[in-house]
């Protein structure tokens, strides 16, 4: 199964999304920083956006092909899409969001089965219940469902882990992983988030401003990212704690009469000994979060973590109980 992008050409703001591909792999990860184009390829792919020029086709079938003026319609495309809303139908029930999306096959039978894709997704004990009543993890996986019941040739997830806290990307993320093991169709799956890549794709492809920035296997795209940016953000750190040293006189690092406590010292002193943590807290983020959506590689992001949890123990030390007058 394969999905070609053909000269392929789709205006948008302020660039134009520019590529000639052919995808095969089972997961294709299209990563990238926001506004680079990935939704949009998604929307392209499904029907709900035409290419001023190029085509796109599906395993030899023609979706569009602006020059023969060919626009399939995205109910007639086979294409699954789950958006990053879910889209669910708020007046059905979890059973009847599934039957909509069973209804929309293309003359084909699921590729497992409606209880094969409710076992797989966990979905008995809450095809009940009205989409109002679930957590966000449960409507994903009830949205994965439903896309899946279209009997699908693709399958197209949009950041299907964005806006879930930590314990619910993982078991979201545990189903997408059973989705791979147990169906054959293939996935393009938009992420910008690096831990997704590695966990799911077997091949990633890397947009920019919306042109082809890199293409390849997770562990070599990611590994051979830029580290100019990552560069930027680690020297950025010890700058910000500086200034803020600077803008508060000297007092952010206060010391202590002998004995003396944190609780007895004034706010002040106080707000001084939360900044290194703060700022080196906004650190790790950058770090660890921005560098690695951005595919920065593994082994810079691990030196910069270090150099920043290196240079905020040594402001907490120069911030700890010592001798002499505050100063």
């Amino acid at each position: 199964m394969t999905l070609s992008l053909e000269g392929f050409r789709l205006p948008l703001t302020p660039f134009a999304l520019e590529l000639d591909v052919t995808l095969s792999a089972h997961v294709t990860a299209v990563f990238g920083p926001s506004g680079a184009g990935k939704t949009s390829l998604l929307e392209a792919v499904a029907g709900l956006r035409h290419p001023q020029r190029g085509r796109i086709v599906l395993s030899g079938r023609v979706l569009d092909d602006a020059a023969g003026g060919v626009r399939v319609p995205p109910r007639q495309r086979a294409v699954g899409y789950v958006t990053q809303d879910d889209s669910l139908f708020p007046h059905l029930s979890v059973a009847g969001n599934l039957r909509y999306g069973a209804g929309r096959g293309v003359a084909r039978k699921a590729p497992l089965g409606e209880d094969r894709i409710v076992d797989t997704l966990g979905l008995a004990s809450l095809l009940d219940r009205s989409p109002a009543t679930l957590s966000g993890g449960e409507r994903r996986r009830v949205a994965l469902g439903r896309a899946l019941l279209s009997a699908p040739e693709i399958l197209l997830l949009d950041e299907p882990l964005s806006g879930l806290d930590r314990p619910l990307k993982e078991r979201v993320l545990d189903h997408l992983l059973k989705i791979k093991a147990a169906f054959p169709l293939p996935i393009l799956y938009v992420t910008h988030e690096a831990a997704e890549v590695a966990a799911l794709a077997d091949e990633v492809v890397v947009l920019d401003a919306g042109h082809l920035a890199a293409r390849g296997a997770p562990v070599d795209v990611l590994r051979d990212g830029t580290p100019g940016v990552l560069k930027a953000h680690v020297l950025a750190a010890p700058f910000l704690v500086f200034a803020f040293g600077l803008i508060t006189r000297g007092h952010a690092l206060p010391k202590w009469k002998s004995g003396e406590t944190p609780g007895k010292t004034t706010g002040g002193s106080l707000l001084g000994l939360a900044a290194p943590l703060v700022l080196s807290g906004y650190a790790l983020q950058v770090l660890t979060g921005d560098a690695l959506r951005k595919g920065m590689g593994w082994g810079h992001t691990a030196a910069g973590v270090l150099y920043v949890l290196g240079y905020a123990a040594h402001l907490l030390k120069r911030s700890s109980a010592v001798g002499g007058e505050p100063t």
